[in-house]
C-alpha cells in the first residue's frame, strides 16, 4: 500500500510541475497578447495570432489544472485509505493488549494438609 502511495505522490508531483509550467506559459501568452494589442505598429493578423496563442495556452493551463486536481484527489483518497487501515490495526492491537492486561490472572493454590 505504501508503494502505491509513493508512486501516486510521484504522479502528483509531475502533475503539479506540468500545471506550474502551463500556468507560466499562459501568463506569458496573455502578456504577449496585451502588448501586441496595444502596439499599433502590428498588423491585425499578428494580434490575432497572439490572441490564438493566448487561448491555446489558457486551455492547456486549464487542462493541466484539472489533471493536477484529479491527481490530488486520488492522492488524498489513498492517504485516507492507508490511515483507516493504520487506525484499524492500531485499534486491534490496543484492544488486544488491553484485553490481555485486563484478563484476571488466576493463581491456583494447592491445599496443604497438616499431618
Amino acid at each position: 500500500m505504501m508503494a502505491n502511495l509513493t508512486a501516486q505522490m510521484g504522479v502528483l508531483d509531475r502533475a503539479r510541475k506540468n500545471y506550474e509550467k502551463a500556468f507560466k506559459e499562459a501568463e506569458r501568452a496573455l502578456d504577449s497578447f496585451h502588448r501586441a494589442d496595444a502596439d499599433f505598429n502590428l498588423s491585425r493578423a499578428e494580434v490575432e495570432k497572439q490572441r490564438m496563442n493566448m487561448t491555446i495556452k489558457s486551455q492547456q493551463c486549464e487542462e493541466t489544472k484539472n489533471e493536477y486536481a484529479n491527481q490530488l484527489q486520488k492522492t488524498n483518497e489513498l492517504q485516507v485509505i492507508i490511515l483507516k487501515i493504520f487506525v484499524r490495526q492500531w485499534h486491534w492491537l490496543t484492544c488486544d493488549l488491553t484485553y490481555t492486561l485486563q484478563k484476571p490472572y488466576i493463581i491456583k493454590m494447592k491445599a496443604h494438609t497438616v499431618t
